[in-house]
C-alpha cells in the first residue's frame, strides 16, 4: 500500500510540474492613455493562472463526492415522491448559490466534468416520466411548455443564469412518457435536442429480480427501440433500477438484445441514499451509483455535509488534469494513476 501511495505522489508531482500553464489569451487593452497602446485600441496579453495558482486559490478536490439528485413528480404539493414547483425553483437557487453547476450523467460516467475552477457538478435525475416533469399547455392552439413543470423551470432558470447549464436525465416509462399521448414523441425529441438525456427505466417498471432472462432483455431493449425510432442513433446507456432492485444476472443488466434490438448499459442508478463517488475514485462503481432523494430533509443533510471541501468534488478548471489534496491519495483509482493525469498538491503549501 505504501508503494501505491508513493506512485500516486510521483505522478501528482509530475503533472503539477509540467503542462500547468495555459496559453496566453488576448484581452482588451487600456484605452485611457495610461498604458499599452492607449486610445488606439491595442491589446495586452493576459496570462491564465497556472495549475499551481488555481490549486492554491481554489483548493480543488476532484476525488470528492458528486451530488446526483433523484426527483419524481414536480407538482403542487410536497411529499415523499413529489417536489412542489416552488421548492424545485428554490432547489436550483440553492444549488447555484452554493457553487453547483449542471452536468449530464453521461459526462460524469465518462469522467468529462468540465467546469470552471472552484465549482462542483450536480446531476439531476427524474424517474417515471410524470407529467409534472414535462407538460405542454395549449395557448392559441399551440403547445407551450408549462412554466411550472420541471423542464419549464429549468429553462427559465437557465435563461436567468446561463452559467448554471441546462441538463438532466429523464428515466421515463413507455409507451407514453410524461402523459399527453399526442405529444410523447415531440417531448422526447425536444429533450434530446436541447441538451437533456433520456435514460432507461425499463418498459413496465417491474422488479427485475423476478424476471426471466428473456423478460429482462425485453424490458431493457424495447425502450432503446422506442427512443431510436424518434431520434435515430440515440441509445439509452444508463438505467435507473425500478425499486432499486437489480436482476439476478448482472451481465444481462449490462448488455443484451431482444428481437433484434440491442442495449448496453454503462451506468446504473440506485434509489438513494447518499452522494456518489468521483469517477476518478477507486470506490467508483458505475453499476452501483447512489443518489440523494430530493426531499427537504435529505437535501438539507447532504448540502450541509458537502460544504466540507474534503468531501465534495471541486473542479480545478482543467478537463485534462485531475487535482486533489495529497491527503486524498488513498482514494485514487489505479486507472487514474496510470493515466498520468493526476495532480496531488499540498493545500497548505506556498
Amino acid at each position: 500500500m505504501a508503494a501505491f501511495v508513493a506512485i500516486i505522489l510521483i505522478f501528482g508531482l509530475t503533472v503539477t510540474a509540467t503542462g500547468c500553464r495555459a496559453k496566453p489569451v488576448q484581452g482588451p487593452g487600456p484605452t485611457d492613455g495610461q498604458g499599452g497602446q492607449g486610445g488606439q485600441g491595442g491589446t495586452v496579453p493576459v496570462t491564465a493562472p497556472t495549475l499551481a495558482e488555481v490549486q492554491k486559490k481554489n483548493h480543488p478536490n476532484e476525488l470528492g463526492r458528486v451530488l446526483i439528485l433523484e426527483y419524481h413528480q414536480i407538482g403542487d404539493h410536497e411529499g415523499r415522491w413529489e417536489r412542489s414547483s416552488d421548492n424545485f425553483r428554490k432547489d436550483l437557487e440553492t444549488l447555484y448559490d452554493q457553487g453547483y453547476r449542471l452536468v449530464n450523467l453521461r459526462d460524469y460516467l465518462a469522467g468529462k466534468i468540465d467546469l470552471p475552477a472552484g465549482l462542483s457538478p450536480v446531476i439531476l435525475t427524474f424517474d417515471d416520466g410524470y407529467s409534472g416533469q414535462f407538460r405542454y399547455l395549449l395557448r392559441d392552439g399551440q403547445p407551450t411548455i408549462d412554466p411550472n413543470c420541471a423542464v419549464g423551470i429549468l429553462m427559465a432558470f437557465h435563461e436567468k443564469h446561463p452559467d448554471f447549464g441546462l441538463a438532466g436525465t429523464f428515466y421515463v416509462l413507455w409507451p407514453y412518457p410524461f402523459g399527453q399521448k399526442d405529444y410523447a414523441r415531440q417531448k422526447i425529441s425536444f429533450l434530446i435536442n436541447n441538451g437533456f438525456e433520456i435514460g432507461n427505466h425499463t418498459l413496465r417498471h417491474d422488479k427485475l429480480s423476478g424476471l426471466s432472462p428473456e423478460e429482462l432483455q425485453r424490458e431493457l431493449a424495447l425502450p432503446n427501440k422506442y427512443v431510436s425510432d424518434i431520434v435515430p442513433g440515440y441509445a439509452l446507456d444508463s438505467l435507473a433500477l425500478p425499486f432499486g432492485i437489480a436482476p439476478k444476472d448482472l451481465e444481462l443488466l449490462k448488455k443484451g438484445s431482444y428481437q433484434g434490438t440491442s442495449y448496453e448499459i454503462r451506468g446504473v442508478l440506485l434509489v438513494g441514499a447518499q452522494p456518489a463517488p468521483s469517477p476518478f475514485a477507486k470506490d467508483f462503481d458505475p453499476y452501483k451509483l447512489p443518489r440523494v432523494q430530493a426531499i427537504q430533509s435529505e437535501l438539507d443533510k447532504w448540502l450541509s455535509n458537502l460544504k466540507d471541501p474534503s468531501r465534495r468534488y471541486l473542479s480545478d478548471g482543467r478537463p485534462d488534469v485531475v487535482s486533489a489534496p495529497k491527503d486524498q491519495a488513498m482514494k485514487v483509482s489505479p486507472a487514474l494513476v496510470q493515466s498520468g493525469k493526476l495532480s496531488l498538491y499540498d493545500p497548505t503549501g506556498p
